[in-house]
């Protein structure tokens, strides 16, 4: 469970320790050590969707900003297209 968290096969001491640490007590320890692992599972592929959607909205925005055949016309819609932001 705590290597797959950190993609790779081996833990380090300190968190095995703190681990281990953490499951001290009743079965309520080992709910509770679940949900944390969760919650850093989802924390973890949230931040790949945030970053994955970054990236697309700044070549959204990139593509926007360049006229496609520098007419008055493309200027205009690009004027547009910046007021609505």
């Amino acid at each position: 469970m705590l290597a797959n968290i950190s993609n790779s096969d081996e833990v380090d001491i300190d968190t095995f320790v703190e681990g281990c640490m953490r499951m001290k007590g009743s079965a309520t320890s080992i709910d509770m050590q679940s949900l944390v692992y969760e919650t850093k599972l989802i924390h973890h592929e949230q931040r790949i969707f945030y970053k994955s959607c970054e990236t697309m909205l700044g070549i959204l925005l990139k593509e926007l900003a360049l006229p496609r055949n520098g007419s008055m016309q493309s200027m205009k819609q690009l004027d547009r297209t910046k007021m609505s932001l």
